[in-house]
């Protein structure tokens, strides 16, 4: 019998980075602010709370289903996302738990972009058939800090951080765009940047959201993260996503300039509050 090959672990050692001096930039413009509601075009009749569970649960999927961006955004590099304890007791709403009251830009490199199974915090529609339309699933970023762990990454999951883009925000159409059709469950990066027309992508990505703990240790079985954080480098996500940048030179773009990046997905700079999906 052939032995099990030990999983190889990587550290990801915190950098300097002007989060680090509490950097703070206004807010870009064109995405959807609404102060109070709890609705959006695309997800209606579902509390932010999403359905079953404990207490703790509806929680934690009223931080996933947040719809109002801050005021203004902190950048902060991957490696100071990595870094962040994993918590040990999380209280909610954000006011009372600080980190996940953070609104941040994160660079990185997307190994994937994938569609996610039906989950309470979305009252698991689009479940199963006749739960609801399929729209109604979150997209999935698989963010790796270099261009050389994209191709690492299908086989040492670990390097990733995940951020999610929610139906109350993205539209199934843009969803849809990103994995190139209705019926994509998962498609690579690079290859999504490059049918969506920008040139000279690299893969580099700059993601603007809400940094979030996904401590569910058991309780949603929907989520792929196993105990021990064998599929994710860690527990942190940045969740939800507002906005997808690209880079479109061949030279990695600064994270803290706009030059270079161009727009892959807003959420509500559209008519109507609607989402805008850029780069075609």
């Amino acid at each position: 019998m052939t032995p099990t090959p030990a999983r190889r672990t990587r550290t990801v050692e915190p950098g300097f980075s002007l989060a680090r001096l509490a950097l703070v930039l206004p807010l870009l413009a064109g995405c959807w602010c609404h102060a109070g509601s709890t609705e959006s075009p695309f997800l209606t009749g579902c509390p932010p709370e999403g359905s079953g569970g404990s207490a703790k649960t509806g929680a934690r999927n009223a931080m996933k289903n947040r719809v109002d961006p801050a005021a203004t955004v902190e950048d902060v590099a991957f490696a100071d996302v990595a870094a962040l304890a994993e918590p040990v007791a999380v209280a909610r709403p954000a006011a009372s738990f600080t980190p996940e009251s953070r609104f941040v830009r994160v660079v990185g490199y997307a190994a994937a972009f994938g569609r996610a199974d039906g989950e309470p915090c979305n009252c698991n529609k689009g479940a199963s058939p006749g739960s609801g339309p399929e729209a109604y699933v979150d997209l999935h970023v698989r963010l790796v800090p270099t261009a050389a762990d994209v191709t690492l990454w299908k086989s040492e999951p670990w390097l990733a951080i995940t951020a999610e883009a929610t139906p109350r925000l993205m539209s199934a159409s843009c969803r849809d765009a990103l994995l190139g059709g209705s019926t994509v469950a998962e498609a690579d990066g690079l290859a999504t940047l490059q049918r969506r027309g920008i040139a000279g992508a690299t893969g580099q990505v700059r993601l603007t959201g809400y940094l979030f703990a996904d401590d569910d240790k058991g309780e949603d079985s929907a989520h792929d993260r196993e105990d021990g954080g064998g599929k994710r480098l860690t527990v942190w996500e940045v969740h939800p996503l507002f906005r997808i940048e690209t880079c479109s030179t061949q030279t990695p773009c600064e994270a803290t300039t706009d030059r270079g990046w161009v727009s892959l997905w807003s959420a509500g700079s559209g008519a109507a509050g609607l989402d805008r999906c850029d780069g075609t």
